[in-house]
C-alpha cells in the first residue's frame, strides 16, 4: 500500500506555472486562450510524466497539476532514476516528496467521483499529509477536529492495506465514544463553536438559517457583520424558528448552554464519512451506529485520543514546508486517560 509522490521542486530556477486565474472573468489580465494554453501544456507534461513512470515499471495511482503518486511493481527501477528521467524529459526540477505507508484518496462529496485534492496518507516517517478533510478547515468545531485526529491516530498504527482495514472498527469506536460524550453533555460548550463566512447582508436572508439567526443576535445587540466577515456561534436547536433559541453567538456564550446534540453528532458522522467513505461508511450508516451507545466505553490505551495542546494545528501545518504534520497525539495508559475531552479547548 506504499506510494511515492513525485512533484516539481520548489527550489531551483524552474518556471512557475500559474493556472486557473487567467481564465477568471474578473482577472485584470485574464485571457481564456492563455488559460487553455496553460492547461494544454500541463496535460502534456502530466501525460509524459506518467508514460515515463510506467516505462520504469511503476503504476500511476493518481495525478494532479503538480504531482503524481506511483506504486512500485516487482523489479521496478530505483525512484531516483525515475525522477532524473522525468526532470530531464520535461525540463523541470523534480523532487521526491516522500514514501507512503498508505494513502486514501477520497470521493467528491457531491458527485461521488474521485476528487483531485481530497486525500490523507501516512509517510514512512509517520508524518501525515491531509488535504480536503475537516481537520484542515477553520470552520469545524474543535471536538470534531479532536475526534478526527483520534480516528487518524487509530489508523496510523497500520502499515499495510490489510492492517488499515483491521483498524477501521477501532476508529469507529472513537467516533461512537465521542458521540456518547456529546449526549452525556461531557464536552464544554465552547468546543461546539462553528465558524462561518457571511455571504450576504441580513435583509437578504429569506430563510432563518443558523447564520441568519446569529446575524440577528449580533444586530439586536448593536453589532453589524458585513458580507465576507466571519461569525462564530453554537447551534442550540436546528429546527427552532426563533433566532435566540436556534443559536448562540460565541461572544455571548454563558457556558451553560445545551448544544443540539444530534445535529452535532450528524456533523461528527459527516467527518467520519470523510475518512471512511471509500470503505462503505456513509454519514447515514455511521449515524445509525450512534443510535445505540449503551455499551460504548472509552477506546483502548493505544487509541491516541489524548491530544496535546501544542499540536492542535487548526488546519495549519506544523511540519516541513506545509506538507503535513506529525502525529498530533500521544499514546497513554488507560489509568491516566482523561474521562472527557480536555477543558482547555
Amino acid at each position: 500500500m506504499a506510494h511515492g509522490r513525485v512533484s516539481p521542486s520548489r527550489e531551483g530556477s524552474g518556471p512557475t506555472i500559474v493556472f486557473g486565474y487567467t481564465g477568471y472573468s474578473n482577472a485584470r489580465f485574464g485571457r481564456i486562450e492563455c488559460h487553455e494554453a496553460i492547461n494544454a501544456y500541463a496535460r502534456d507534461i502530466l501525460v509524459r510524466t506518467m508514460e515515463i513512470a510506467e516505462s520504469h515499471g511503476y503504476e500511476v495511482v493518481h495525478g494532479i497539476v503538480d504531482s503524481v503518486w506511483l506504486r512500485p511493481k516487482p523489479g521496478t527501477d530505483p525512484i531516483e532514476k525515475v525522477r532524473e528521467h522525468i526532470a530531464g524529459s520535461i525540463g523541470l526540477p523534480i523532487e521526491l516528496e516522500g514514501r507512503y505507508k498508505w494513502i486514501v484518496f477520497l470521493p467528491c462529496k457531491t458527485t461521488g467521483v474521485g476528487a483531485l485534492n481530497r486525500y490523507y496518507g501516512l509517510f514512512e516517517n509517520d508524518e501525515f499529509k491531509l488535504r480536503g478533510i475537516e481537520l484542515r478547515k477553520h470552520d469545524t468545531p474543535e471536538f470534531i477536529n479532536i475526534a478526527q485526529e483520534a480516528m487518524l491516530g487509530e489508523l496510523s498504527h497500520a502499515s499495510t492495506a490489510a492492517e488499515f482495514r483491521e483498524r477501521i472498527p477501532r476508529a469507529i469506536d472513537v467516533l461512537r465514544w465521542t458521540a456518547k460524550r456529546v449526549l452525556d453533555r461531557a464536552i464544554p460548550v465552547n468546543a461546539f463553536i462553528l465558524t462561518k463566512s457571511v455571504s450576504r447582508a441580513l435583509p437578504e436572508y429569506v430563510v432563518l438559517t443558523a447564520t441568519a439567526a446569529a446575524l440577528k443576535q449580533m444586530e439586536k445587540r448593536g453589532f453589524r457583520v458585513e458580507p465576507g466577515e466571519m461569525i462564530r456561534y453554537v447551534l442550540l436547536d436546528a429546527k427552532a424558528r426563533d433566532s435566540e433559541r436556534k443559536v448562540r453567538v460565541a461572544e455571548f456564550l454563558q457556558g451553560d448552554e445545551a448544544p443540539d446534540a444530534w445535529e452535532y453528532i450528524r456533523l461528527l458522522c459527516r467527518a467520519g464519512q470523510t475518512l471512511l467513505a471509500p470503505f462503505g461508511y456513509t454519514e447515514l450508516k455511521l449515524l445509525e451506529m450512534c443510535k445505540d451507545l449503551g455499551g460504548v466505553s472509552m477506546p483502548s490505551s493505544d487509541a491516541g485520543i489524548h491530544v496535546q495542546e501544542d499540536y492542535k494545528s487548526r488546519g495549519h501545518s506544523r511540519a516541513r514546508g506545509g506538507v503535513g504534520y506529525k502525529r498530533p497525539w500521544t499514546v497513554i495508559e488507560v489509568e491516566d486517560a482523561p474521562s472527557e475531552i480536555p477543558e482547555e479547548l
